[in-house]
């Protein structure tokens, strides 16, 4: 992938415009296709203080977290699943990649999408402390799924991440 430049739109709405190749493309919606990761059940209110109504509170925080989960859902279905979304773009005599542009706001919630995938593989895995354990931690047929899902989710983080930190990156 590589960041292409920017492009106004009608409204004065900025996009940032993307390259990708065909197999980044299909990486980059398998990805999203496994959103949510995180269990809502894992973020907590407190970690311990004892607050009132914290069973209620809970409750409350895990319906929003889900209704959260279920909009963003919505969003990469639609959003996504339009054809136009992804312009086929010639390069070289015979090979084609995809320009995908992409507003501020989505490449936030995009950045809320990785995240969550990323940390839910991590989770999965039994949270584990991998530059610590990285000669204990040997993938296994099981795990090695999980490792490459967080791993390509943070890759995609740090891609979009570029592009708010560093807005005049080519």
């Amino acid at each position: 992938m590589k960041f292409i430049g920017r492009e106004q739109e009608q409204f004065g709405q900025e996009k940032y415009v993307v390259e990708m190749n065909d197999h980044e493309k299909s990486l980059f919606l398998a990805i999203l296709s496994l959103f949510p990761q995180v269990p809502v059940g894992h973020h907590q209110l407190s970690q311990g203080a004892d607050l009132p109504n914290a069973g209620t509170n809970q409750l409350l925080l895990e319906e929003s977290l889900k209704t959260q989960k279920n909009e963003a859902q919505a969003w990469i279905k639609s959003t996504f699943k339009d054809p136009h979304r992804f312009q086929p773009v010639k390069t070289g005599e015979t090979g084609f990649s995809f320009h995908l542009a992409v507003t501020r706001p989505e490449i936030e919630m995009l950045l809320q999408i990785f995240n969550d995938v990323r940390l839910g593989c991590w989770l999965t895995l039994g949270s584990p402390d991998l530059a610590e354990k990285k000669k204990k931690f040997s993938p296994t047929q099981q795990t090695a799924p999980l490792i490459q899902r967080m791993e390509l989710a943070g890759l995609f983080e740090v891609f979009f991440i570029k592009f708010i930190h560093e807005p005049d990156v080519q």
